[in-house]
């Protein structure tokens, strides 16, 4: 059985204009990405992902 395909995980994700909890992960995954924490910037986009596919569909 096939499945929804994955999503490219070297994109990243754009976050959705005037939602608080998009801005939010974005500035977190900028923060981390200032510092060189290459592991946050990965943990912030798979919050900001896992977000918008529960808000954002």
């Amino acid at each position: 059985m096939i499945g929804p395909q994955p999503r490219d995980p070297g994109k990243r994700p754009v976050p959705v204009k005037d939602c608080v909890t998009c801005i939010h992960l974005a500035r977190l995954r900028e923060r981390a990405s200032t510092a060189g924490d290459g592991s946050a910037v990965t943990d912030a986009n798979v919050r900001l992902r896992r977000h918008q596919g529960e808000e954002h569909r």
